[in-house]
């Protein structure tokens, strides 16, 4: 998925007042806690380091690829749902974006750890 059918999915799905700078922005908070939670506690994998991350911005191509690969986008679409509800003071929809959002976390983060080695840091060496 890419950044461009993220935003004009969640538009489609939850009409919102909000810019996409706000939407990136909040994506940028989920991909980074991917990136530190994550990807960086495991082996290593190819299509990752292919992405290069970086933060979104203005610059940023909207066809960028997202970090998570489908079947596991859903996490992004259930964040910024949370958000836009959360933004909005709608605290029974936040609620449930947000539970959607940490079962879509949840799957993603199994896979990930199934499918990927842990990165032993010096600390733990043997």
């Amino acid at each position: 998925m890419t950044v461009n059918e993220l935003i004009t999915m969640v538009g489609e799905l939850k009409p919102n007042q909000f810019e996409d700078n706000v939407l990136i922005g909040w994506l940028n908070t989920v991909e980074g806690k991917l990136m530190n939670e994550v990807f960086c506690m495991r082996e290593e994998d190819e299509r990752i380091t292919a992405l290069d991350y970086s933060k979104y911005d203005e610059k940023t191509s909207m066809d960028t690829e997202l970090l998570a690969p489908d079947p596991y986008t859903d996490l992004y679409k259930y964040y910024l749902f949370s958000m836009i509800d959360f933004t909005n003071e709608e605290m029974d929809r936040y609620t449930n974006s947000m539970l959607m959002f940490n079962n879509s976390w949840q799957e993603f983060v199994n896979y990930w750890y199934r499918t990927h080695g842990t990165v032993l840091t010096e600390r733990f060496k043997v």
